[in-house]
């Protein structure tokens, strides 16, 4: 990766032992916190950006100590479990990203890389899928069951048991794209915090587009195409895949749909109070908006409603 040169060949920028330290605290200290979720979650994510900062810092001997140590210390804090946890969803998309910083890559290749270590982690609900939905049911009965008790509760039961296992069972069914987006929304935040840093410290790193120009691969029609198709016309097994496909893919439209619609409002000087509305209406009419907005970022992949050159692939 290129930095500005400065004196002798020299850039001074690279000396910040603040900030590398800052760097290994938090992916020392996310590996002992592996077991919490909310804190466990937040440093995670900047532990996914601390890699290619030292990457990219020429300290890749450093990180890839700090790796491996690091899972040593989540294997005795929380066993394989929190060892393979931290693996996937800190350690290999930080390094991923880090390497591809490195290596010249665009900020979308970067990014792709840092989200491939989530379809393991797909593969591994898929494996424990039964064990971990029949927790959730034996979770719910109980909840229910406890609810009962409490003085003036008059509902039926039998009927909102019915709903929030129809509800679980439907969660569990769109799991695996969830876990997808997860993913490539964790490489996302952790590529953009990375390049803020580094670009603030004089490196030369890709930067991301900026959101109105946002517009996927043209291929990833093709796949909305194939999940469509197999969840209508596909057989009962194969329909969980067609519909996982389509929330993954519909996502990922949604924002390319908010992304036309922000073009929209820049070229057009929109007030920022009728934004405000407009994003408060997608809060109130969540489904209908989702659909609609799913659908201007998917047929702008071929009407190019942001007009033809300004929209970049990411």
């Amino acid at each position: 990766m290129n930095s500005i040169p400065t004196e002798a060949g020299v850039n001074r920028h690279q000396i910040k032992p603040e900030l590398t330290s800052f760097a290994v605290a938090i992916i020392a200290v996310n590996s002992a916190l592996v077991g919490i979720p909310v804190v466990n979650y937040v440093l995670g994510i900047l532990g996914v950006a601390c890699y290619p900062y030292l990457f990219v810092t020429e300290r890749k001997n450093l990180a890839m100590v700090l790796a491996v140590g690091t899972l040593i210390i989540a294997s005795i804090v929380s066993g394989l479990t929190g060892m393979f946890s931290l693996l996937l969803s800190v350690t290999l998309p930080g390094i991923a990203i880090g390497w591809a910083m490195k290596s010249d890559r665009t900020a979308g290749e970067a990014i792709i890389l840092g989200f491939l270590p989530a379809f393991v982690i797909m593969l591994f609900f898929l494996i424990n899928r039964a064990e971990l939905e029949a927790v959730l049911v034996l979770a719910i009965d109980e909840g229910i069951a406890q609810m009962t008790t409490l003085p003036g509760f008059l509902e039926d039961t039998e009927s909102m048991q019915e709903s929030l296992h129809s509800f679980g069972k439907t969660i569990f069914m769109i799991m695996p794209s969830l876990i997808l987006l997860s993913g490539l929304f964790n490489s996302f935040i952790g590529y953009l915090i990375a390049s803020k840093i580094l670009r603030k410290r004089d490196y030369e790193v890709p930067t991301i587009p900026h959101f109105t120009r946002w517009k996927p691969n043209y291929n990833l029609v093709w796949l909305f195409i194939a999940g469509l198709f197999i969840s209508v016309i596909g057989v009962e097994g194969t329909k969980a895949v067609g519909w996982n496909i389509l929330v993954f893919t519909g996502i990922i439209y949604f924002v390319i749909g908010l992304a036309v619609v922000e073009n929209f409002f820049m070229k057009a000087k929109m007030p920022v109070f009728f934004k405000i509305l407009f994003y408060i209406g997608i809060l109130f009419a969540q489904l209908f908006s989702l659909v609609v907005l799913a659908g201007v970022g998917l047929f702008d992949s071929w009407f190019n409603f942001r007009n033809r050159g300004s929209a970049t692939t990411v």
